[in-house]
């Protein structure tokens, strides 16, 4: 092939790369319809369409009795306690107005083969058993597990709340904006927000987003904060020396660690993170998300939402963990206990 042939053969795939970036994923559909907007059938249409992509069937979702593990109600009500707290309403009649979209989604379905989590819009996602077990979620035996799958759900939610899945070519981005997302419909959960660096710790599929996010956590604590990773959250001190902010030395891919390092920053970029803030009370997530611990320690600010954050759970009984609560903030108010490099006591930063 000579060198014109050659020229000519790549200015035409660049014609038809860029092509594919700028026209509908199925030529001939009514994308945007004659209002600029899909209309609620369409939607649906075109719902029924992605899901035959993505795995050959435009019902794809397992029934109750296919779930051999049986996982449906621990996602379901991970699924509720997202929508619930951001007035989104779970629906099984299909959209009829072409905005319904903007408050509504279906009940989220469970797959097989799917490797993670996909929406394919009108209000419909879903879950792949394939990527749970890849996760390790098949039990939900702690909370942490019902934070990660929790975070996803708030992912999935976003495409489709904010409408990302009624245009096209814009797929990186629009991944930008569900992960920000999975953080905003968390956050007015108790256990939600920067705790959901657990979701990062369990599932990585999106490294450089995640990375992004950590990011702007960073920026929003002022950089009092460093995330290296998701289980790896540092304090910068004073002497602008970086210390470890851990819960336990449960190594640096522990899920405890990611979440107390989250949610010890998010305190902070709320400026409400001070010793009087922190406080003991019981545990009353052991029913929602199998939270374990017989209390919670919690930081509680108006700043915060819902008026406190979940740090941690603490196992014993109420009165001696106050006395501890209370002789540790002592020493750290008296200077006793220090910062370490080698792991920093918890109450150190609240002072």
């Amino acid at each position: 092939m000579n060198k014109k042939m050659i020229m000519g053969a790549v200015c035409a795939l660049a014609c038809v790369t860029n092509l594919a970036f700028s026209q509908p994923a199925e030529a001939g559909f009514l994308w945007f319809g004659n209002s600029g907007v899909m209309s609620a059938s369409e939607q649906e249409h075109w719902s029924r369409r992605l899901n035959k992509q993505e795995t050959g069937k435009e019902k794809p979702e397992i029934s109750a009795e296919e779930d051999e593990y049986g996982l449906l109600p621990y996602i379901q009500k991970a699924q509720k306690r997202v929508c619930d707290v951001n007035g989104i309403q779970i629906v099984t009649n299909n959209f009829t107005d072409r905005d319904d979209y903007k408050t509504k989604v279906h009940p989220v379905g469970l797959v097989e083969n799917q490797i993670d989590a996909y929406a394919s819009g009108g209000g419909h996602y879903y879950i792949g058993l394939e990527g749970l077990r890849a996760r390790n979620l098949l039990s939900f035996h702690n909370q942490y597990d019902y934070m990660a799958i929790e975070q996803t759900i708030a992912h999935e939610t976003s495409h489709c709340i904010d409408g990302h899945m009624l245009r096209s070519g814009k797929e990186y981005q629009d991944e930008v904006l569900a992960e920000e997302g999975s953080i905003k419909y968390t956050d007015n959960l108790p256990e939600g927000g920067w705790g959901g660096l657990v979701a990062h710790n369990n599932n990585n599929c999106y490294p450089e987003i995640a990375k992004k996010i950590r990011c702007s956590f960073e920026a929003q604590t002022k950089n009092r904060v460093v995330i290296k990773s998701a289980a790896d959250v540092l304090y910068r001190g004073k002497d602008n020396v970086l210390y470890p902010i851990i819960e336990e030395r449960r190594g640096n891919e522990s899920p405890a660690n990611a979440y107390f390092g989250g949610q010890m920053a998010y305190c902070m970029s709320k400026d409400a993170l001070s010793m009087g803030n922190i406080r003991i009370i019981r545990n009353h997530l052991k029913n929602e998300i199998n939270y374990k611990g017989d209390y919670l320690l919690v930081c509680e600010d108006s700043n915060l939402p819902n008026g406190y954050r979940i740090l941690t759970e603490l196992y014993g009984d109420e009165a001696t963990l106050q006395d501890n609560l209370d002789t540790l903030k002592s020493k750290v108010r008296s200077g006793i206990l220090p910062l370490k490099k080698t792991g920093i006591p918890t109450w150190v930063l609240c002072g």
